[in-house]
């Protein structure tokens, strides 16, 4: 389970911005914008998904499809990952190889740490 106290304002902070006018935009015509790249991280958050979530807490589960679901993909990776890690669920090895490559361009935000998150991708157990 994300006991980590930033969980709990993350999940404050993406309850607040649901009612803000540019997460409604982004819902009502879907979370890719204009953002380089948004399709591939989305497609990789999807994937990452498919086969992280069946081995978390609902909680968790919960967390992560609402961060999907605004496009904030680059949250639910890096909760996806941390889970992944923390319950040993394993990641097949093409799904870590694209992970180290978003990485490489990845452009940190104010809710994650880059070093952390490469951490977490390196202890990944391969599936």
């Amino acid at each position: 389970m994300l006991t980590e106290p930033s969980l709990a304002l993350r999940r404050r902070s993406t309850a607040l911005r649901l009612k803000s006018p540019v997460v409604q935009r982004l819902v009502s015509v879907g979370p890719y914008g204009s953002r380089d790249g948004a399709p591939y991280v989305s497609a990789l958050a999807e994937e990452l998904a498919q086969l992280t979530c069946r081995h978390l807490p609902r909680t968790d589960q919960r967390v992560i499809t609402l961060e999907l679901g605004v496009g904030e993909c680059d949250l639910a990776i890096h909760d996806m990952v941390r889970g992944a890690v923390h319950s040993a669920c394993p990641v097949p090895g093409h799904i870590t190889a694209q992970l180290h490559e978003w990485l490489d361009g990845y452009d940190a935000t104010a809710c994650t740490d880059e070093a952390q998150l490469r951490g977490y991708v390196n202890r990944l157990r391969c599936a």
